[in-house]
């Protein structure tokens, strides 16, 4: 058996990591020790299988880059909030690039597991980039960058089972999985009680492409154009109690056979709750005064229908 499952992670050290008081120096220093480990004892075949956990002892991290076949756990110790300052956390950042890249190969991940530290990505770019990578865990990991995604996954192939929830994002997008021109298989993804804040983020919190049989739910979403962009092919998804503060939209869907229960919205004024570009989407509220007023002009795209649930009487909304 290799001699341990873990390893302790401090800036700077040189121990071998197997113990707190005798901790390795980076991420990558740990991830690759692990690795050799349990490919010593599992040997070195094809196939997904487990390396063990790094922990992360407060500090100041670079980043690291993973090997989708050999997935680890991640995490950090002695951490207070996602809000606090980053300096006293655990927290990895990056100068360019992605801070968590799992590498994009021809081998699709599982069972990758994120949790109890803060990721500081490089402008415009990913905190964990997960391309071709299924049964993803993200939760109670703080993001704060400028114009990138806090997690990602633009597959080839399969990207599913994700469960991003109770994560905080500051000046990032929340997720992004899919790509509009590639038709691939995403599918029951949770997405769920996150608090992302967009402070000047141009484009949606949350994007999904080719998504369908998920729930995405109760996530604050505030200080974006857009809260949730369903698009390209997304189906049979349930959306409900999403929104926030200054959001001009709260939900874009451009699919058939979605659920939207009573997205949220704190300060209307001329802001829309949703727009329904597909066919035989089912919106349940139960505050419809007139389509115009809560949805929008161009809420229903002529031509197509979709279906209100209001007070227990249904009703038919079509443009055109």
């Amino acid at each position: 058996m290799p001699e341990s499952l873990v390893r302790y992670v401090a800036p700077g050290s040189t121990g071998d990591g197997v113990t707190t008081d005798d901790p390795i120096g980076s991420p990558q220093a740990a991830y690759d020790t692990l690795t050799v480990a349990a490919e010593s004892f599992l040997g070195t075949a094809t196939g997904n299988f487990s390396v063990g956990e790094i922990v992360l002892l407060p500090g100041v991290y670079a980043g690291v880059v993973l090997d989708p076949s050999r997935h680890v756990t991640i995490r950090g110790i002695h951490r207070s909030s996602p809000k606090s300052s980053l300096p006293t956390t655990p927290y990895m950042t990056v100068d360019s690039g992605n801070v968590v890249d799992i590498a994009v190969s021809g081998t699709v991940g599982n069972g990758f597991v994120f949790y109890d530290f803060n990721i500081q990505p490089a402008e415009g770019e990913y905190g964990i980039y997960a391309p071709n990578v299924s049964h993803l865990q993200v939760r109670r990991v703080g993001f704060r960058g400028s114009g990138g995604v806090a997690v990602a996954g633009h597959a080839t192939g399969d990207c599913s089972w994700w469960r991003i929830r109770d994560n905080y994002v500051r000046g990032l997008g929340l997720v992004e999985i899919g790509q509009p021109d590639l038709r691939t298989n995403h599918n029951q993804h949770v997405i769920e009680g996150n608090e992302a804040f967009g402070i000047g983020y141009d484009d949606p919190a949350i994007t999904l492409h080719h998504v369908h049989r998920s729930y995405i739910a109760a996530n604050n979403l505030e200080g974006y154009p857009v809260g949730i962009r369903a698009g390209t092919d997304s189906w049979q998804n349930i959306f409900i109690g999403n929104g926030g503060e200054d959001v001009d939209l709260v939900i874009d869907v451009d699919g058939v056979a979605n659920t939207i229960v009573e997205e949220g919205i704190s300060n209307p004024g001329d802001r829309k709750l949703a727009r329904l570009r597909g066919g035989a989407n089912l919106l349940v509220t139960s505050s419809l005064t007139t389509l115009a007023d809560l949805y929008g002009p161009d809420a229903i795209d002529a031509g197509t229908k979709n279906y209100v649930a209001d007070n227990a009487l249904w009703k038919e909304l079509r443009n055109g």
